[in-house]
């Protein structure tokens, strides 16, 4: 980004959350370069604080689209699948267990969430934020929505061995405009930290696993 001749890339949208000697950061970013149209992504990402300063070790980049355009090309069978993740077994039995049960369905993730006031979740679509973790855990127990997870988990553990981040593609189904059933696979990024001897999610964000053009 910082190599763009001419261009700009200007915040639109910050939250931030910190235990110690990690962060988890939530960033809307508008990006705008000669001759290209403005172009807006939602960023998450792991910070972690070493003996090199503050270095991004996990980010997930994506372009918000609207819901009805989602449905659209889903509904033509168009819509870009998510790559599958390979498995990748980590040391951390219980954080491998959180994320299963988590991303197992919509009360698993909900229950997951930690309470944190930094909490945050990342919707797929436009202006989808939810600040705080409790909001979270009240917007998605309630959804009229199913969750599951679609393959396997990829995961990075912090040095600290209290932070963790995991990588998932996960199955969300749910009603369209026309009272079907509808599933969307949405590649997920987490970051969970331990709470007392629980893993609990801090953050996260949804996105469409490839290009929609609606």
């Amino acid at each position: 980004l910082g190599g763009l001749k001419g261009g700009t890339v200007e915040v639109k949208f910050s939250h931030l959350g910190q235990d110690k000697t990690h962060a988890w950061i939530a960033q809307e970013l508008e990006v705008s370069s000669p001759g290209k149209a403005v172009r807006r992504f939602a960023v998450t990402m792991l910070a972690a604080q070493g003996k090199a300063g503050w270095q991004v070790v996990a980010w997930h980049w994506a372009v918000p689209v609207r819901d009805d355009v989602a449905e659209k090309v889903a509904i033509l069978g168009t819509k870009p699948g998510a790559t599958p993740i390979q498995n990748k077994p980590i040391a951390d039995k219980d954080l491998d267990k959180a994320v299963r049960e988590a991303f197992g369905s919509r009360k698993g993730f909900a229950d997951a969430r930690s309470e944190r006031d930094d909490g945050f979740n990342f919707g797929s679509g436009p202006q989808e934020r939810i600040i705080g973790g409790a909001k979270v855990k009240t917007i998605f127990g309630k959804l009229r929505a199913e969750i599951k997870l679609h393959d396997n988990a990829a995961y990075i553990l912090g040095v600290s061995g209290t932070v963790g981040v995991a990588l998932v593609n996960a199955d969300f189904t749910h009603k369209t405009r026309a009272a079907t059933d509808m599933t969307q696979t949405f590649r997920v990024l987490a970051v969970l930290l331990k709470e007392g001897s629980e893993w609990k999610i801090v953050l996260t964000q949804w996105s469409h696993g490839g290009p929609i053009r609606g």
